[in-house]
C-alpha cells in the first residue's frame, strides 16, 4: 500500500471506510498552515456530492484503487462538514477531533489549509523567491557595471589630466623656445648714404 503522505495526488479517488464500504470521493486534503503532514481529508458524498464530510487521516492508507479511512461509514455520515474551500478554523478542527474522539497532534489554535491553497501558497513562494533571485542578480550586474564605469571614468580622468599636463608642458616649452629665439635675434643693419655723395 502507498504511504498516506502521497494522498494529495489521489484527489477524486474513491474513499472507503474501515470495512471497505464506499463513503464518497476524495475532494481535498487538509494540512496545518505551518506543517507538511496531511491532517484531514474532505469527502464528497450524498446526492450530487453536496455533502463534504471531514475525516481524520489517522490510520488511513492509500491503495491502487481507493483511499481507506479508519472509521465506519455510518459514523462518517454524521461528521462535521466544511463550507470553506481554502481554510479550516481551529474551532472546526476541534469539532472534528471531538466527533471522532481522536487527538490530532499540533497546537489547539492551529488553522488548516486545503491542499489546493497550500500548493498555491508554495507556488507563490517559489515564484517570489525566483523573482527575488532575479532581482538580486540584476542588482549585482548593475553594481558591477557601475563599478566598471567608475573605473573607466577614473582612467578617463587620469588620461585627461595627463593630456592637460602635456599641453601645459608643451606650452611652457614653446614659450621658452620663443624667449630664447628673441634673445638670439641679430639686430638688422641699416646703411645710410650721406646726401650729396654719389656712389
Amino acid at each position: 500500500m502507498r504511504e498516506i503522505e502521497a494522498i494529495q495526488d489521489w484527489k477524486g479517488q474513491d474513499v472507503v471506510d474501515v470495512a471497505e464500504q464506499k463513503v464518497g470521493k476524495l475532494e481535498d486534503v487538509w494540512f496545518r498552515v505551518d506543517g507538511a503532514e496531511p491532517v484531514l481529508i474532505s469527502v464528497k458524498s450524498g446526492l450530487l456530492g453536496r455533502k463534504r464530510h471531514l475525516i481524520p487521516l489517522q490510520g488511513s492508507t492509500v491503495t491502487r484503487s481507493f483511499v481507506r479511512v479508519a472509521f465506519r461509514e455510518d459514523q462518517i455520515s454524521g461528521a462535521p462538514q466544511n463550507d470553506d474551500d481554502d481554510r479550516l478554523s481551529p474551532a472546526e478542527l476541534a469539532a472534528v477531533k471531538e466527533f471522532y474522539g481522536v487527538d490530532i497532534d499540533g497546537p489547539a489554535d492551529a488553522e488548516l489549509e486545503s491542499g489546493d491553497a497550500r500548493d498555491a501558497r508554495i507556488r507563490a513562494a517559489r515564484e517570489a523567491r525566483a523573482a527575488a533571485d532575479k532581482a538580486e542578480q540584476a542588482a549585482t550586474s548593475a553594481a558591477e557595471e557601475a563599478r566598471e564605469m567608475d573605473e573607466r571614468a577614473v582612467l578617463a580622468r587620469k588620461d585627461s589630466d595627463d593630456a592637460q599636463r602635456r599641453s601645459e608642458q608643451a606650452a611652457a616649452h614653446a614659450t621658452e623656445l620663443r624667449r630664447k629665439a628673441d634673445e638670439a635675434r641679430v639686430p638688422e643693419l641699416h646703411t645710410t648714404i650721406p646726401e650729396g655723395v654719389e656712389g
